[in-house]
């Protein structure tokens, strides 16, 4: 695991947050059912596992907007590469000028309580009239219009 909180809130049996520890009881007693036992070990994310992990994890996440989308819109939407979602709505938020971006709806993220204060959103119900299929289809989870004025 490439995260040390997570990972010593497991070893640790949860945290000092009862649904962490709710969740964390639940991994090991579906472990338990399963015949299994899990051994949670942190890695630093520039280890040889981890960056094989990442570069698996993260084949075609690359997808297009569909061009009639995004001429619907009197300035092109912008829809950045997973890993610069964060970049784009910090530059977003701090630009005079208005700006839309398309991004998954990642709540955990660090970047979304900045998107919340400064964009108005937009849940997607239908990606597939948002973005065009890569190789390995469309995205499997919801995505947002934040539009920042």
């Amino acid at each position: 695991m490439d995260s040390m909180c997570a990972t010593r809130n497991i070893l640790n049996g949860g945290g000092n947050k009862d649904d962490l520890v709710q969740l964390v009881k639940a991994i090991f007693i579906r472990c338990d059912n399963l015949g299994s036992s899990l051994h949670p070990m942190w890695l630093p994310r520039d280890s040889i596992i981890m960056v094989k992990a990442d570069a698996l994890s993260k084949p075609n996440t690359k997808w297009k907007l569909l061009k009639h989308f995004a001429e619907s819109y009197k300035i092109s939407p912008i829809f950045p590469e997973l890993n610069q979602c964060k970049n784009a709505v910090l530059a977003a938020a701090s630009r005079p000028s208005k700006s839309i971006l398309i991004l998954p709806r990642w709540e955990a993220q660090v970047w979304w309580s900045v998107l919340l204060q400064h964009a108005q959103i937009e849940q997607i119900p239908d990606i597939s009239t948002v973005l065009a299929p890569n190789t390995e289809g469309l995205p499997r989870w919801h995505f947002v219009i934040a539009t920042f004025n």
